[in-house]
């Protein structure tokens, strides 16, 4: 089963949102260049033994790998909705996606 053809592909050309991949680390001498991936923003909240509560924002972007000649890596910069992040990690997910967890730059 083409997975990245059935299901991938259909999923970013309704969800996914145009970044812009600085290539830091991947591609050090390569100029910036749009990409398209699925942006997710999740708030994880931790109840600690004080009672008190302590929250953490999560960014991921998933993207297609095909769509990548040499893949987004850690320590390259990715501009989405006007924000910077720097790539903290890179999950490849076995199907031909992966995700890509980002920590906002400040």
């Amino acid at each position: 089963m083409d997975f990245d053809n059935l299901v991938l592909s259909p999923c970013m050309a309704a969800f996914g949102v145009t970044v812009l991949v600085t290539p830091l680390r991947s591609q050090p001498s390569a100029q910036p260049y749009t990409a398209e991936g699925i942006y997710d923003r999740s708030v994880a909240t931790v109840m600690l033994a004080d009672g008190s509560e302590m929250a953490s924002t999560n960014v991921t972007l998933g993207i297609r790998l095909s769509d990548f000649s040499i893949p987004p890596r850690e320590g390259d910069k990715i501009t989405l909705n006007g924000n910077a992040y720097k790539v903290d990690a890179l999950f490849p997910d076995g199907q031909g996606g992966a995700e890509l967890k980002l920590k906002e730059i400040r």
